[in-house]
């Protein structure tokens, strides 16, 4: 199963990365736990592949929905 997990990284800095792991959180959590970079510390784990924004990331532009969305069609 794919999940999104959001993470603390050695800098104090959040972010996301997207893993595949068993089906289940307390099978996932373990499993996603192992395959990180070292320093960083698993907060969340959200089922999905999901795109993350945080404040520092949304100043940056680092989100691509951070853009307005200017004449959208609803079923884009």
């Amino acid at each position: 199963m794919i999940y999104t997990a959001i993470f603390l990284n050695s800098a104090n800095h959040y972010g996301y990365d997207v893993y595949d792991a068993p089906h289940g959180f307390q099978n996932a959590w373990p499993t996603i736990e192992k395959q990180m970079q070292r320093g960083h510390r698993l907060i969340a784990l959200v089922p999905g592949k999901h795109e993350v924004a945080s404040e520092s990331n949304l100043a940056s532009g680092q989100v691509s929905f951070s853009a307005a969305r200017i004449n959208v069609s609803p079923f884009d």
